[in-house]
């Protein structure tokens, strides 16, 4: 499994709740659709003031290959045109890492 880590800065003209209510909203319902995506996770400061970044999002392919058809499809140009509505820089900070789970005693 592969992530695809995105760090996002909101619109200096948006509150951060502006910018949750899109983001969490349409973009979120848009970026479900993308291919080959099997999970989405979105992560929010809890001090947003203090905070480097306004959100992160997290979104999971089985494989590099598929990661790369979905950044080529219609639903990733539809999604980066959203973005600019919402986000000051375009495209956002971005990396993709394996995950190596050290951890996990949620289940």
């Amino acid at each position: 499994m592969y992530k695809l880590v995105v760090f996002l800065e909101k619109n200096a003209d948006m509150t951060h709740d502006e910018f949750l209510d899109h983001w969490h909203g349409p973009h979120v319902e848009m970026a479900k659709d993308m291919p080959n995506l099997k999970k989405y996770v979105t992560s929010v400061p809890v001090d947003p003031e203090e905070s480097m970044y306004d959100g992160i999002a997290e979104l999971y392919f089985e494989s590099l290959d598929d990661a790369d058809e979905a950044g080529e499809s219609d639903v990733q140009e539809e999604a980066i045109e959203d973005s600019r509505t919402f986000l000051e820089q375009v495209p956002a900070d971005r990396m993709f890492v394996e995950p190596i789970v050290q951890l996990d005693e949620t289940r």
